[in-house]
């Protein structure tokens, strides 16, 4: 009698083996512990990556990786990808894991990412950002209480959630664009938290809060709402750099994704309402800096122009397909 297997459980399997190859090809042994800075055993870490059609950014992500690669599980899960993101990935990162899924999906591959991984904590990191192994090392040092390094910089201990700080790369954005992201990221509800952030870190007892992603818009939205303001942290030092849109309808077309993404995980009941994002939180910035009105104008005009094209999209029934920015891809 033949064993039915689900997919996510074929994939462990076989990312779990390619894994155990790899480490006897490459002449060492894989332990699932290693000695850390104050001289206890540690877990070793995992990293999972969905990555759909990032061939131009994913070399460049797993080369910053590279240091870690001896003591941290690397898995890149590429969905619905035509282009050459898997084989970069491959060539670049033969230490890592590479899933390659059919179909194009971000939910799934964070699950499939899951379903191989072993040990924790656990990094959710997106394929498109760029971010460094020291930085990578201080997000689980927060969620493990251990320092990265003795003459590191401090990161609070024991927490169940951590992100990296994000930057943004605006490099050949229009104006509007520019001045929106400069409003846009004083707002309270984007200082703090998991949302946003595209690097996220979390322990085994943090992951064990949930089964499965959703399989809706909005991970990070989810995943933050589970953990509440004392059990989460950015870190200051931990510096990641997120693309932003170049072109003001790429602009508004992903802010009313993450729209719709955010209103459809709250009318799930998967988090409760969103705050620090909308008047009030515009009259906080206002108060803290009243230079930011010159950038006001631009922020309300992205925002409603999202909010029209979100509701349009529910309208024709199209709100929950991906709409791709592919101006913060092209090289």
């Amino acid at each position: 009698m033949l064993l039915q297997l689900d997919w996510l459980t074929a994939y462990a399997v076989t990312s779990r083996l390619a894994t155990l190859r790899r480490r006897l090809w490459e002449g060492r042994r894989f332990t699932p512990q290693r000695q850390g800075v104050s001289g206890k055993l540690l877990s070793v870490p995992s990293i999972v990556i969905p990555a759909h059609q990032e061939e131009h950014s994913i070399g460049g992500l797993l080369a910053a990786l590279a240091p870690l690669s001896a003591d941290t599980e690397i898995i890149v899960v590429c969905n619905g990808c035509r282009d050459r993101t898997a084989e970069v990935a491959r060539t670049v990162a033969p230490w890592a894991t590479v899933l390659d899924l059919p179909t194009g999906s971000k939910p799934a591959a964070l699950d499939a990412g899951d379903a191989a991984a072993t040990s924790f904590p656990r990094m959710y990191l997106d394929a498109d950002v760029r971010i460094d192994a020291a930085a990578v090392s201080l997000m689980f040092a927060a969620v493990r209480g251990e320092p990265a390094a003795p003459d590191g910089p401090s990161v609070p201990g024991g927490l169940d959630a951590a992100a990296a700080s994000p930057t943004y790369d605006l490099a050949g954005a229009s104006w509007l664009v520019r001045s929106h992201q400069r409003f846009w990221q004083r707002l309270p509800a984007n200082r703090h938290g998991l949302a946003g952030t595209n690097a996220m870190t979390v322990s085994r007892a943090g992951r064990a809060r949930f089964t499965r992603w959703p399989a809706l818009i909005g991970d990070d939205y989810f995943l933050d709402g589970l953990f509440g303001p004392a059990e989460k942290a950015r870190i200051p030092a931990a510096i990641v750099t997120r693309p932003t849109s170049r072109r003001f309808r790429d602009c508004i077309s992903r802010k009313a994704r993450i729209h719709q993404g955010n209103r459809d995980i709250r009318t799930a009941g998967l988090r409760t309402v969103h705050t620090g994002g909308g008047a009030g939180g515009i009259a906080v910035v206002l108060r803290r800096e009243p230079g930011a009105i010159v950038d006001l104008p631009a922020h309300l005009i992205v925002t409603v122009a999202a909010r029209l094209l979100s509701w349009w999209r529910r309208r024709r029934g199209t709100s929950g397909v991906w709409f791709r920015d592919g101006s913060r891809r092209k090289t």
